[in-house]
Parts: C-alpha cells; structure tokens; sequence
C-alpha cells in the first residue's frame, strides 16, 4: 500500500513543477486541433455521401474516441474505433468509402509532419542514433504479466458490446444457428414516414431463475431502489466490479478489505453460471403471453391498419426470432435493411407479453446500461395514458423504465432508431408465469389483450396524425 501512496505523492510533486499557463495554452490548441481536424473529416465524409446527413457532433465524437485508443492501443487501433463508431452515424456508409475519408486526412498529416521533421533535424532536436535503443517501447508484456486483469476486462468488453447488440467478440468463437425473420413490408412506400409493428416469435427456456417467488421478491426490491437490477445487469456489473480490484492488486495491495471486496462479485459470477447453464438445460416454455400473444396482436393490428390506413404513414409487420438470444433476429433485420430504413422516417413498436396485466409503455432499457426510448413515441404515449385516466380508464396505462427482461425496442434504440415496446404487466410491473411452464393459452386475458390492441391503434392514429402536422408545417 506504501508503493501506491509514494507513486501520488510523486506524480502530485512533479504536477506541481508544471507552468500552468503553458499548460493550459497547449491543451487549448491541441482541442482546437481536434476540432479542425474532426471538421476537416466531416466534410470529407459528406463530400462522400452528398445525399446524406452527417452530424459533426458524431463524427467529432468517433474522432476524439479514436485518439483515446490511439494513445494506449498500438497499430493505430484507434481508427478501427473511428470507422466503426463513424459507419454508424452515417446511413449507408461502407468501411471503404470510410477508410478513404481517413487517408485524404492522412495524405495532409504526412506532409506537415515531414515538414516539422525536416526543421527539427536541421535544428538538431532529435536524438542521435546511439539513443534508440534505450529509448522506451510498447510491447504486449502487460497481457502476458497480468493475465487475469486482461481475462476479466476480454470478458467485461465483450459482454458490454454483446448485450448491446453492437459487436460480437467472444460470440464469434461459437457456433450459430439458423434464425428466420417474417416480414411484411408496407404497400405505400410513398408515404412520408414509416411504422414497424415488430414482435418476436421465438419461446424462451425456463429454469430456476425465473420462479415466480424469485421473480416477484426482484420485483419488489426494485420498487425501493433508485437503479435498475436486471439479471444480466448484475452479473454484468459484478464482471466490472472486478477490475479495480485486480487493478489494485497489480498495484502492490494486498489487504483483507480488498479481499472481501473481491469476494462479493466472485460470489455473484459462480452463482450466475450455475443459473444460466441450469437454463440452458431446461426446457423451451410453452410462450402463449411471450410472445404469442404480441404475435397475435401485432397481426391484429395490421389487419386493421390495412381496412383503414393511416394518411402518413406506411405500415410494416416484423416477426423476429431469436429475440431470446439478445435480439439477435431484430439485429439482423436492421442491418440488412440499414441502407433503406432511415433513422428519421422510421418508428418501431414493438409489442411484447401482451397477453396478462395492465398496459405499460417503455420509457428506457437496456441490459447492461439504460438506453432512453424515443422521446416522441414516448409523449404520444403518456398523452393517450394521461386521456385515457381522465376518462374511461380503458387501458389503464402507465410507463414502464427499465424492465427486467429488455426487447426487440433495444436493438433499434442503440441504432437511434426511434421505437419503444407496448407490454402488459402486474402492479409490480412483473409478467407472473412468464419462462416457466404456466405460460400457457389458457392463462391468456382477453381483455388485456384488448387493452393492448386499443392503446396500439391509438399510438398509430396519433403518430399519423403527428406526422401529417408536421408536413403540413414543413
């Protein structure tokens, strides 16, 4: 523990050495730099794409995160973190186009970097040649002398951009099975916005996790919590947890009290394997409220729809499977269609476990971090529960943040789609019976089904009439 306070007190010593006005001088045009150079970049993608928007507030984004890689990763990580984060702020953008844009930035750097080079050799700035092999290097000798640091964060890494649909790491090590999805796209491609009634068809496998003691003591636990405790969320947070700990320990401390800090996410990991390897031993649930019944409502409403089409919008059915393998069918759709669904013009609604309870809205969700749903979506939602309460009561509708079991709303979200999920819960804001064998036709409500199908249909009148509003005011 003393080595870690002596290396403070040193590094607070030599900060202390430091001119700040300089300082400060310099951290001004080195942000000034990435400004002009993350414009400079901008317009190249745009000159790239004319026909497409491209937000400088993103790409600024993708370029300051590419720096930060850059400055601990080698071999120019930080631009695959450019592309990618730059890929998905503009619609129908390739990885080429892309990497392009980074070599005309690139042709420009060369250039005045052989220019200071050249000044600073003739000014005998840089060290001679007797010098370099002393000079320090980057070599991959962390990894080899900290290998559970690095196992813990692989694996924090990777669960974090797989429960957020965003990239697959580990998960390319596996095998993969086929998944189908059912669409059925609109017949008034001309209209000026979009609406996608999406749910899942897919049944999930039950096991010990899912007992409806268990289920409800979450359920009335979260009531009291300010944060969401989702099941993934735990282990997922309980993975993260880990590393400072073992942060600590490559620092030289080794106390009890950092022992004890370690033991409870440990705890937490053992108990989550045994959990998910007992589900995937267990058997596929019947699925009659999830997700048969959003199945059959989202039919239902499209069958409406086409007997009385909206003026505005064009109305699509998506059934995706493989919801229950973190929406893998919803992430596939979106990227075969991501060049023709555009993220201004699109709205997703998805209906899940409609069949039991009263109506809730999604507010936010995530697995591991919340995610907002659509605010428009979301006010045209309070704005029918708000009418609703003051008159018959029919749907008996509230908004539901962060439920435990996120849906298909998700994916899209973290695309900036705009989308939010239509469900039907308990007081406790809970599905009873849900991934367990009583998930049966029986248990289905009929009216509750009928509470979902209205609160939809009036989601999508309204929305029309939102959309036709604001052409009329364009």
């Amino acid at each position: 523990m003393g080595d870690v306070f002596h290396a403070i007190g040193v590094f607070f010593e030599q900060l202390a050495s430091v001119e700040f006005v300089p300082l400060l001088l310099a951290i001004a045009c080195h942000l000034l730099k990435t400004v002009c150079t993350s414009r400079a970049w901008r317009n190249t993608i745009a000159a790239a794409y004319p026909e497409e928007r491209v937000p400088w507030r993103t790409i600024y984004g993708a370029y300051i995160a590419g720096v930060g890689v850059n400055a601990v990763v080698p071999v120019r990580g930080g631009d695959a973190v450019k592309l990618y984060l730059a890929h998905r702020a503009v619609n129908g953008a390739t990885y080429v186009t892309l990497g392009a844009t980074l070599l005309v930035l690139s042709i420009f750097d060369s250039a005045m970097a052989l220019v200071i080079f050249g000044w600073a050799l003739t000014q005998g700035a840089l060290p001679g040649l007797s010098l370099l092999p002393s000079l320090p290097g980057f070599d991959f000798g962390f990894v080899a002398n900290n290998p559970e640091l690095s196992l813990v964060l692989l694996a924090a890494l990777s669960m974090y951009l797989d429960l957020n649909t965003r990239l697959y790491l580990v998960r390319r090590l596996f095998f993969r099975r086929a998944s189908q999805n059912v669409v059925s796209a609109g017949t008034r491609p001309d209209a000026p916005q979009r609406v996608i009634l999406c749910a899942h068809y897919d049944a999930a496998q039950t096991g010990r996790a899912f007992n409806p003691r268990t289920v409800e003591r979450a359920a009335r636990l979260q009531s009291h919590l300010p944060f969401p405790i989702g099941p993934l969320r735990i282990v997922f947070w309980s993975l993260a947890a880990l590393l400072p700990v073992l942060g600590a320990r490559m620092a030289g401390v080794d106390a009890e009290w950092l022992s004890i800090l370690q033991l409870v996410p440990t705890l937490v990991l053992i108990v989550a394997v045994f959990l998910l390897v007992d589900i995937a031993l267990s058997d596929v649930v019947p699925g009659a409220n999830d997700n048969a019944s959003g199945v059959a409502t989202a039919l239902a409403l499209a069958r409406e729809l086409d007997r009385d089409p909206p003026e505005n919008l064009d109305v699509w059915v998506l059934l995706t499977g493989a919801e229950w393998s973190l929406q893998q069918g919803m992430r596939g759709f979106l990227r075969a269609r991501r060049k023709q669904l555009q993220r201004d013009s699109t709205y997703f609604v998805c209906l899940d476990t409609v069949g039991l309870g009263d109506v809730r809205f999604e507010t936010a969700a995530g697995w591991a971090v919340s995610f907002p749903m659509d605010r428009r979506l979301v006010q045209l939602c309070e704005a029918i529960a708000k009418a609703d309460r003051d008159g018959e009561s029919r749907y008996r509708a509230r908004a539901l943040r962060h439920p435990g079991l996120p849906g298909d709303s998700i994916a899209a979200r973290v695309r900036h789609y705009p989308a939010t999920t239509i469900t039907c819960a308990n007081q406790l804001d809970i599905v009873p019976g849900v991934q367990t064998a009583a998930d049966v036709p029986e248990r289905i409500d009929a009216a509750a089904l009928e509470r979902a199908h209205g609160f939809t249909l009036e989601l999508v009148r309204q929305l029309d009439r939102d959309v036709g509003r604001r052409s009329t005011l364009v």
